[in-house]
């Protein structure tokens, strides 16, 4: 799940989603899961489900 607050423009939110992505090998590399923010993006990943529809 990738996520942007609504006052961020589309190219602005992918410019920090392309940073947050970035930074996912050093935080996160070889875990089962994830989360990384910087202010108005954020990035979770995880191997089984973490919300309902």
């Amino acid at each position: 799940m990738v996520q942007c607050t609504r006052d961020l423009s589309c190219n602005n939110c992918f410019k920090y989603l392309d940073s947050i992505i970035a930074k996912l090998p050093s935080c996160c590399n070889g875990k089962v899961g994830g989360k990384v923010g910087a202010g108005s993006c954020n990035i979770r990943y995880e191997m089984s489900p973490f919300f309902s529809f």
